[in-house]
């Protein structure tokens, strides 16, 4: 069983702890950046009910797990959309749009819960001419296009707690979309 106890002495994490057992319940640690020891007593059964909770309370559930087929356009093609002509950027932006909110009630996605939840983008490319951080950029379509299809209230800092992006040269282009709940 791992304990994570802070030493009394200098407050440094005492991660390699040294267990002399002492008697039933009691141990000795021994910090090691400063040397300090000192006894504890450990009630082995309160510890498993302290951890069975917090492992109750920090389980993430898997809200959204979805596949979106197609390359969606990067920021260059956006930023070239809005120097070719002034409607260009929201003439793409919208058929974009439609097209995701298309997809998603196609696949019959249910409403996502108003809390902050954990993001993961993994896109997946038939090669490896666009830079990453051009093809990440299309997350605020794929965001703008949950909320037009009525699935999440915003995206926001309520909505997104964390944002993660993976890349994967694949033989079919697009990106799996993940959402879950947020660790406590």
């Amino acid at each position: 069983m791992v304990v994570e106890l802070y030493c009394p002495s200098c407050g440094e994490s005492v991660r390699d702890v040294h267990f002399d057992y002492l008697a039933p319940g009691t141990t000795e640690v021994a910090c090691l950046a400063c040397g300090t020891r000192w006894e504890i007593s450990i009630n082995f059964k309160e510890i498993a009910t302290i951890k069975e909770r917090d492992n109750a309370s920090t389980r993430q559930t898997r809200v959204l797990d979805v596949f979106l087929d197609g390359a969606l356009p990067g920021l260059n093609a956006v930023i070239g959309a809005n120097r070719s002509d002034k409607h260009a950027g929201a003439r793409l932006k919208r058929k974009t749009d439609t097209a995701i909110v298309t997809e998603l009630q196609a696949l019959g996605c249910p409403p996502l819960p108003a809390v902050p939840l954990v993001w993961t983008f993994i896109w997946r490319c038939e090669n490896k001419r666009r830079d990453p951080d051009n093809i990440a950029s299309a997350a605020k379509f794929v965001f703008d296009a949950l909320q037009r299809a009525g699935l999440l209230d915003n995206d926001g800092w309520g909505q997104v707690a964390e944002l993660h992006h993976y890349f994967e040269k694949a033989a079919r282009a697009g990106v799996q979309v993940i959402a879950h709940t947020a660790v406590h």
